[in-house]
């Protein structure tokens, strides 16, 4: 049966149905339409998200070089260990000078190149810090100086202490307090909380060759 003897068959049956058999032939082809139209939209809907997936994708990654990586990474590497020095040691002045309160009064040493030792780790935060602020995004760069504000403060405050005391116009019981302790709470918290946006934002840096 070639294709003339299919459509003379067809052509036969639509004629013994008469005019039903138009209606039938373009509720048809309406409702090809109405599919056709829906399949559109579903896989145009589809396609939508998935472009808008792809969009924020590429949004959230930020593709640079191997060595602006490495750049960005020393410079972190840098802070992260400049801040923790800094933290570890105005921790351990707060904490040793607190734990000799109850020492006696021969034993209460507060040895000078400690104090030094923390102008030094004080001194190398603040650089690794402002000399790098182009290279940190906005974001991470204000939590970092939030924590350096807050050490500094303690640092002079301690300072003055020292001096107070060393001219005998201050205790010793008064060079350290308990809201100095709650202070360094406060900063190695925060420095956990940045720790842990700076891991965030490495991860959405992509390495292109």
């Amino acid at each position: 049966m070639n294709t003339q003897d299919i459509w003379s068959i067809a052509g036969a049956i639509i004629a013994s149905i008469g005019g039903a058999g138009v209606i039938i032939c373009a509720v048809s082809g309406f409702v090809c339409n109405r599919i056709a139209k829906h399949l559109d939209a579903k896989y145009e809907q589809r396609l939508n998200k998935e472009l808008e997936k792809y969009k924020v994708e590429l949004e959230r990654n930020r593709h640079i070089t191997k060595t602006q990586f490495d750049k960005e990474f020393e410079i972190y590497h840098q802070l992260s260990k400049s801040f923790l020095s800094m933290i570890v040691k105005l921790s351990s002045f707060t904490e040793g000078t607190l734990e000799l309160k109850d020492a006696p009064k021969e034993n209460r040493d507060i040895k000078i190149n400690e104090f030094m030792r923390m102008v030094e780790v004080t001194s190398a935060a603040q650089n690794a810090l402002y000399e790098n602020a182009a290279f940190i995004p906005k974001d991470i760069f204000e939590q970092y100086d939030v924590i350096y504000s807050k050490a500094n403060d303690l640092f002079w405050l301690y300072e003055k202490r020292m001096q107070e005391y060393a001219f005998k116009k201050l205790d010793f019981d008064a060079l350290v307090t308990d809201e100095d302790k709650a202070v360094i709470k406060e900063i190695e918290k925060e420095f956990s909380s940045v720790n842990a946006k700076l891991r965030e934002y490495l991860s959405t840096l992509s390495i292109v060759e």
